[in-house]
This record gives structure tokens, C-alpha cells and sequence, in this order.
């Protein structure tokens, strides 16, 4: 049980770390608005927002106007799930990996649209 909950942690972190570098990148406020897709710009469900499990059900598109935004984000949530799980013996380590993986994604997504 202890094991599924410390996954489950680290695919949640992940997937906000990817939601914080999103918005870091596109100039969005941090607390004022809820998730949404970019293109519709309709609100995300809570149900749309289980790392993983809802990129897969919806296959990687938004439910409101099919925009495909695509499957990395559910690869990226779910390594981060297993790297995470696997670091998480060693607290240091652990917040170490997490800092490094905000700076590489942030990095990325603003290279992904320029």
C-alpha cells in the first residue's frame, strides 16, 4: 500500500511540474486560473486531470474540441512516477531529482515553442 501511495505522489508531483513549466513558459498566471487546454481554452475536469490514466483514456487529446496534445505527457508522468518511487528511500536524492527535473522540463517546453 505504502508503495502504490509513493507512486501515486510522483505522478502527481510530476504532472503539476509539468503544469507550473507550461505556464512558466507561456507567461499564465500561477493560482488564478485552473487547468484548461490551450486551444479551446474550456476548463479541465478533475477526472481529466489523474496523471496517466486520463491521457491515456482520452488518447492524448482535449475532451472538449479533440486538440491532440499528445502521449509525452503521460510518458513523462509515469517516468516520473517509477524514477521518483525509486528514489524515494533517500529524501536527498529524492528532492534533488525533483529541482533537476522542473529545471529540464521548464528548459524544454520553452524550446519546444520558439
Amino acid at each position: 500500500m505504502q508503495t502504490l501511495l509513493i507512486i501515486l505522489f510522483n505522478a502527481v508531483l510530476t504532472s503539476t511540474i509539468l503544469c507550473l513549466a507550461e505556464r512558466l513558459n507561456h507567461n499564465i498566471p500561477l493560482g488564478i486560473k485552473r487547468s484548461f487546454c490551450f486551444r479551446c481554452q474550456h476548463q479541465l475536469s478533475w477526472y481529466d486531470l489523474i496523471p496517466v490514466i486520463s491521457a491515456i483514456l482520452l488518447h492524448g487529446h482535449c475532451r472538449h474540441c479533440q486538440f491532440k496534445f499528445g502521449m509525452h505527457y503521460a510518458h513523462i508522468e509515469l517516468l516520473g512516477a517509477i524514477i521518483g518511487w525509486s528514489l524515494f528511500s533517500d529524501i536527498t536524492v529524492w528532492i534533488t531529482a525533483v529541482l533537476l527535473f522542473f529545471y529540464r522540463v521548464k528548459i524544454s517546453t520553452a524550446t519546444r515553442y520558439t
